[in-house]
């Protein structure tokens, strides 16, 4: 079928361009790799040619399974036929679908059924398959996976900006001041701690002329933790590189989880997390994940708008989540709902001093979480619950007692069951929300409340009463809230859609235009 756009997304399909592209049905994303932004548009010749790389790819290994199903069958091996006749159903079904290629592919680049040229395995796996030198490099996958799975965002980087974009990119990097010599200088000198020994350290990142890009070591960045947000800032940086490359330019990176002082103004500090009142440019919060990861975070969240549809989903607003929340000792939470320098002291601490999370009978309601949790308790329309975590320190015993009493803690959920409910919350840890980058895709109403922490492009292009509900710091305004949605179901479902409209044009594919920003 010859239609406009990418031909992808029509074939074999009862998606149409008119359908989707023309008359903007939004049925036509709903449960699918494919967005408007990857369908509406036509391919460049170079994802045309990645496509049918991968497409070729697939169908010699198919052919390969066929040729072992001929050899297994004229033997009268039963139980091995039936193997591989399922096998070789499962690749069918995705050479019907050219779509669900493409996005498998992206969602599993370290498979050498995809990536390899000169590995011959198929699954099942050959006995040869197991020698680790057959398989693909990661350097070697990783040019090509670059290239290939993110050809929405290499077409807005060729494009002029979104107006709307520019200005909210524009409006978070005035107040910076970024200076060279400082960035090289200084930066490196910046130190975090982050208590219990561990320690973040200003790490300098270097785009060169020639396009490479260098870091300083782990060893420099990351003290007693993980390093796995350098290294996915890193992957980030291959993706841009690979498609529109970024001019020279060095920056500073925290690898920490938030930043929440940097006492050289001259050297802003790219980070996944900062405040309003810090010299930071706050950087997309799922970059803490392989791209990948975050494909399939992603997709669970498409697949259930797909599953359940609003008349189905019950009214109820779902939460769950650890105890994670850092206890500032002059934090006050109703304080802080009606005071920006009250909220300021619930992050900004005296020097020598660091958040922690101190959960006790003291501290509990003085965190967004603790409050949210209790709320359960006594509104029936509020479903949430902790869930245990070994990764945090123990809670006082006799509160996580007097909790499990209560009832107040819970298994954990598979992303998928979250889109039973109409009502999300994207509820700070031990800094912003992260999950707020999916919960967008679940075609519920997400509400958001107030926060200390700075919100990067396109997040802050979000309307409330458009796309989400703006709710208090303390929650005190919650049940009303809620109360409104639950009696104007109509307006609540209009919310729904905006703001699975806007994850799907926006969120998805402006990330990285931020450091591109930044650098030009």
């Amino acid at each position: 079928m010859d239609e406009p756009g990418n031909g992808l997304c029509w074939y074999n399909s009862d998606r149409s361009f008119h359908r989707c592209c023309v008359e903007e049905d939004p049925g036509c994303w709903i449960g699918s790799w494919a967005t408007e932004q990857l369908c509406c548009y036509p391919l460049t010749e170079r994802h045309r040619k990645c496509f049918n790389a991968i497409e070729g790819r697939v169908e010699i290994k198919l052919g390969r399974i066929r040729g072992l199903l001929a050899e297994v069958q004229a033997t009268g091996l039963q139980e091995e036929a039936a193997s591989l006749m399922r096998h070789s159903y499962a690749y069918e079904a995705l050479l019907a679908q050219p779509l669900a290629v493409w996005a498998w592919a992206c969602s599993v680049p370290d498979s050498p059924l995809i990536w390899s040229d000169n590995c011959e395995c198929c699954e099942p796996a050959e006995s040869h398959c197991r020698d680790q030198a057959l398989r693909p490099q990661e350097n070697q996958i990783w040019t090509e996976f670059a290239e290939c799975c993110f050809p929405v965002y290499s077409r807005k980087t060729l494009l002029p900006m979104d107006a709307f974009l520019r200005e909210s990119i524009s409006s978070d990097l005035q107040a910076l001041r970024p200076q060279s010599d400082s960035i090289r200088k200084d930066g490196p000198k910046l130190l975090w701690d982050l208590g219990k020994g561990h320690a973040a350290r200003g790490c300098l990142l270097s785009v060169h002329e020639n396009g490479t890009v260098t870091s300083c070591s782990e060893s420099h960045a990351c003290h007693e933790f993980d390093c796995s947000y350098l290294r996915a800032v890193l992957l980030a940086l291959k993706v841009i590189q690979s498609t529109n490359p970024l001019p020279a330019l060095d920056f500073i990176l925290s690898a920490a989880d938030e930043t929440v002082e940097n006492p050289f103004p001259e050297a802003p500090v790219f980070t996944r997390v900062g405040t309003r009142w810090t010299a930071t440019v706050a950087l997309p919060a799922e970059w803490q994940l392989h791209p990948a990861q975050c494909q399939r975070t992603l997709n669970e969240g498409m697949f259930a708008t797909e599953k359940f549809k609003w008349e189905d989903r019950e009214a109820v607003l779902i939460w769950r989540g650890t105890y994670s929340n850092l206890w500032a000792k002059d934090c006050k939470a109703a304080r802080a709902a009606k005071d920006g320098a009250a909220m300021e002291e619930c992050v900004r601490l005296p020097p020598g001093q660091v958040r922690w999370p101190v959960w006790n009978f003291t501290t509990w309601l003085q965190l967004p979480r603790g409050r949210l949790v209790w709320l359960s308790r006594f509104v029936p329309f509020i479903d949430a619950r902790f869930v245990a975590s070994s990764l945090l320190p123990p809670m006082e015993a006799s509160l996580e007692m007097f909790l499990q009493d209560e009832k107040l803690f819970a298994p954990r959920m598979e992303p998928l069951a979250f889109g039973q409910y109409k009502y999300q919350i994207a509820m700070e840890g031990n800094s912003a929300a992260d999950r707020l980058s999916w919960q967008l895709f679940l075609g519920s109403v997400v509400l958001i409340p107030d926060q200390p922490w700075q919100v990067m492009s396109p997040l802050n292009m979000l309307q409330p009463w458009v796309h989400f509900v703006p709710v208090s710091y303390d929650l005190s305004d919650l049940v009303d809230r809620l109360l409104w949605l639950i009696s104007h179901d109509a307006e609540a479902k209009v919310i729904a859609q905006n703001g699975l409209a806007f994850a799907h044009r926006q969120a998805h594919s402006f990330h990285q235009l931020s450091v591109r920003s930044f650098a030009t």
